[in-house]
């Protein structure tokens, strides 16, 4: 009698979970951003197909960070503070797929482009 109780049990059990994973977005990963710094300014390409993105900045000088996240296009370009560490990430949604990439980090830099 025991036996049959855990095999209802199980039985019963397992498609619910399957039933409630199947509604959750699956997570994947998208390349690192394509960053470079010339002329005291910055670029970094998302390379997403969606645009716009969930960017993640942290900006580090003098032994301080600072950390923000904003949503932007997939091609940022602005000044930088000259020899400060910038460290990018993003993510996006494209079919209920959440895309996170990988960091990418540089230092701002005043010298002209190559």
């Amino acid at each position: 009698m025991r036996r049959i109780a855990v095999r209802t049990s199980l039985a019963v059990l397992v498609p619910a979970l399957l039933a409630i994973n199947a509604g959750v977005a699956a997570a994947d990963s998208a390349p690192a951003p394509d960053c470079e710094s010339s002329s005291s300014q910055f670029f970094c390409d998302a390379a997403s197909p969606v645009s716009p993105v969930t960017w993640t900045q942290t900006i580090s000088i003098f032994g301080f960070s600072s950390t923000s996240t904003f949503s932007g296009p997939t091609i940022l370009h602005s000044g930088c503070e000259l020899r400060a560490a910038y460290t990018f990430s993003f993510t996006y949604v494209s079919g209920g797929v959440t895309f996170t990439s990988g960091s990418t980090r540089f230092i701002c830099t005043s010298s002209p482009p190559e």
